[in-house]
């Protein structure tokens, strides 16, 4: 095994395995294939954005001693506690980034369900698709 990582290491290992006679190749995707990868994966972005932003939310308001339960609906009533100028936990500066990350949240959320919409109308466009799924072969696209 060679410990050189560069680029004629590279084209060496390459020539080497292409002349390999058991060596399987994948087919190369077509562009409409990489398209529906990168809805998959924008939208994974998004989610693991919006854990990271509920995940914030919460964090702070515990530094107050605000808590709620896990979930949705937990995450609405920590929002309305932030958003409540009555409640004098909360000093006005950690209020006013609460709120600006409940806006972030929301933003998230609609762009989750909007990806959703588009990956869902690419299924359905796909000729191939419900030919998998008759067959019950059908596996995520995103794989």
């Amino acid at each position: 095994m060679k410990r050189q990582k560069n680029d004629a290491a590279d084209a060496e290992a390459i020539c080497e395995a292409v002349q390999r006679p058991n060596m399987r190749f994948v087919p190369t995707k077509t562009p409409d294939q990489q398209a529906c990868l990168m809805l998959h994966r924008t939208r994974h972005l998004f989610i693991r954005q919006q854990t990271a932003v509920i995940n914030s939310i919460r964090a702070h308001l515990a530094e107050f001693g605000i808590v709620a339960p896990i979930g949705r609906n937990g995450v609405k009533e920590l929002l309305a506690v932030a958003a409540n100028p009555d409640d004098d936990r909360i000093p006005e500066i950690a209020r006013e980034c609460i709120e600006a990350l409940g806006r972030q949240l929301q933003l998230l959320q609609a762009q989750i369900l909007e990806f959703d919409r588009r990956i869902n109308a690419w299924h359905r466009s796909n000729e191939l698709i419900p030919v998998l799924i008759n067959e019950n072969l059908c596996r995520s696209s995103a794989t």
